[in-house]
């Protein structure tokens, strides 16, 4: 298992729940305060290069990440779908275009390896 480092790039709180996890994850507000740095929650998600999508385990293939900014009724969901590559460390960031536009990027070592967004 490979440790995932999630970064919240939003002014607001947010809580991110992998593959139907009963244990979401809270992530602190990136702020002025803070040179507007994206706060991390540590390493509470894994990835596994060679298992399924598994609550707060991210896999290869199709992940459901449902992700909930501070006061929000509902979570956003998004699919993250990850190729077959050598995970080496993992960092996932999320943040917001608008109310609602939920954007994500996955690196590996520093490297962008895939991102996306969703409306709605």
């Amino acid at each position: 298992m490979i440790p995932v480092i999630l970064f919240n790039a939003n002014p607001l709180w947010v809580t991110i729940g992998v593959n139907a996890s009963l244990n979401p994850v809270s992530i602190g507000p990136a702020t002025s305060a803070l040179g507007w740095r994206p706060q991390s929650n540590g390493t509470a998600i894994q990835l596994t290069p060679s298992g399924g999508p598994a609550p707060n385990v991210l896999a290869i293939g199709a992940n459901s990440l449902a992700i909930t900014p501070f006061k929000s009724p509902v979570p956003r969901t998004v699919t993250v779908v990850l190729p077959n590559i050598q995970w080496i460390s993992v960092q996932l960031y999320v943040f917001f275009d608008s109310t609602t536009t939920t954007n994500w990027i996955i690196l590996n070592q520093g490297q962008f390896v895939v991102g996306g967004l969703s409306s709605g």
